[in-house]
């Protein structure tokens, strides 16, 4: 059985995943009715749910896998689905399917005459199939670490053209594993029920479901290891190993930009984040963000909200919109007692433009050669407020950013951070140390504030809250 914390990482992270693939679903209206988006989504929650107690209950691996099949095939409305594993021989095999998925080599003429029934030619082919690394659609996913839609298999020459009905392939998706350097394997789908092929709109949440996946995965790893080896709190130790896999070790390289962050948890384990990310038209997604709390319960929900936040940032163009997408979903998976405050920008590089929304976070600054401004916008903090409240308050700024702009985003631990009178360092003394400082590179900059922080809190014997900053400067 599984050690009750790492039930728990788990039980956060597949209620996430449950809110995500409901999220998805709301995005395929255009083509299924909503009596039809109803029944979906209480089978893929029901799954995600069942799989919440298998895993408390002790679930082995394959169970685990199983559930996650069966949720991609729903997801995906796939009739066949399966996981491909690296064997000790470094060749891929298919570890665990649903379904009767088609072999992905041709079948021997010795095989087809040798089967005594199709049960038996079918059984023997999946036991014993191994791919190379870059042989045909699986083999390339892995190798290349990149997600492969075959829309129409029959026109395409990657696939195999079985002669078999049972085994021809009609559509199919194939999406590696992985989570930064480490390569689980390639999770693939085929021939929808009905027929037809498979829409970009599954292609989408195929590639959502892998990210899950590869992130329980790399979890389960990691949490393995923490047992075995670790002799310190677990509380604190789990919630920090879950926020280093979050928080990003390198900022995005993007030319005529600078990205700097500092991060100073008050404990060995905080509840803000923040993040960099492209985005599709020379954009770039921008966020920072706090849960209220601290420990292995702010940890868990950072990590819920950050990556659901890189999902919707890749379906809506709008950060207000993004945000109150987040919402619904936090909404419903966190404790009322919780909540999280955040920026989202996005950074138009061919436009020159800042658009952001802001939910209940501290407001960020623009500074530039005639100094530094604050930008207010309306907002509560996400998974405090239903929809309907939360909707109505959020609103959406849009800025210039023009060379030599910096924006820089931070969490109340900098303003808040207090002195030995208990008087706070201010946003007032914020915006004039960034105004003073706005020649400055980000990391430049950055290490300014953070001075002047550190210097004001001289002598005071702990930290009051987490301390984040994000600047981005444009350069050109």
């Amino acid at each position: 059985m599984l050690p009750a914390f790492i039930s728990g990482f788990f039980a956060a992270a597949l209620l996430f995943g449950a809110a995500l693939y409901r999220a998805s679903k709301s995005l395929r209206k255009t083509r299924d009715d909503l009596e039809n988006l109803e029944e979906e989504n209480a089978v893929v929650f029901g799954a995600f749910h069942k799989l919440v107690s298998d895993i408390g209950d002790g679930a082995d691996i394959g169970a685990i896998y199983s559930r996650i099949l069966r949720t991609l095939m729903f997801g995906c409305g796939a009739s066949c689905a399966s996981f491909y594993e690296k064997n000790a021989e470094g060749r891929l095999y298919s570890a665990y399917s649903e379904g009767v998925f088609p072999p992905q080599r041709e079948l021997s003429p010795f095989a087809l005459k040798s089967a005594s029934s199709r049960a038996e030619l079918i059984s023997r082919v999946f036991k014993g199939e191994e791919i190379e690394f870059g042989e045909g659609v699986i083999g390339e996913a892995a190798e290349e670490r990149t997600p492969i839609f075959i829309k129409n298999a029959a026109a395409s020459a990657r696939v195999v053209n079985h002669k078999d009905p049972l085994l021809k392939i009609t559509s199919m998706i194939a999406v590696p594993v992985c989570f930064r350097d480490e390569f689980f394997g390639v999770l693939a789908v085929a021939n929808p029920m009905g027929g037809g092929s498979f829409s970009e709109s599954d292609f989408s949440i195929a590639r959502s479901i892998a990210d899950q996946a590869s992130l329980l995965l790399y979890s389960m790893n990691a949490f393995a290891q923490l047992v075995e080896k670790s002799k310190i709190d677990l509380d604190l130790s789990v919630a920090s190993s879950v926020q280093s896999c979050i928080l990003p070790e390198k900022m995005e390289r993007v030319e005529g930009y600078e990205f700097a962050a500092r991060y100073i948890p008050r404990q060995k384990v905080g509840g803000d984040f923040y993040d960099t990310f492209n985005l599709d038209g020379g954009k770039i997604g921008v966020v920072i963000g706090d849960v209220s709390g601290k420990g292995v319960a702010a940890a868990l929900i950072m990590a819920i909200c950050q990556t659901a936040l890189r999902f919707l940032a890749r379906e809506f163009s709008s950060p207000s919109e993004v945000l109150k997408a987040l919402n619904s979903r936090m909404f419903a998976a966190t404790r009322a007692d919780m909540f999280i405050t955040l920026i989202y920008a996005v950074i138009d590089t061919r436009a020159g433009k800042i658009t952001f929304a802001r939910a209940g976070h501290e407001k960020p600054v623009l500074a530039s050669a005639a100094g530094a401004k604050f930008l207010a916008s309306k907002g509560a903090a996400v998974g405090m407020a239903s929809s309907k409240i939360f909707d109505a308050t959020i609103s959406e700024v849009v800025e210039p950013f023009n060379p030599g702009d910096t924006l820089v985003l931070y969490t109340d631990g900098v303003t808040e951070a207090v002195d030995l009178n208990g008087e706070e360092f201010s946003s007032e003394r914020l915006g004039a140390l960034i105004a003073e400082n706005a020649g400055l590179s980000a990391e430049e900059l950055n290490e300014k504030i953070t001075g002047a922080v550190l210097a004001f809190t001289k002598g005071v014997r702990a930290q009051s809250d987490d301390y984040t900053l994000l600047a981005v400067r444009r350069n050109s």
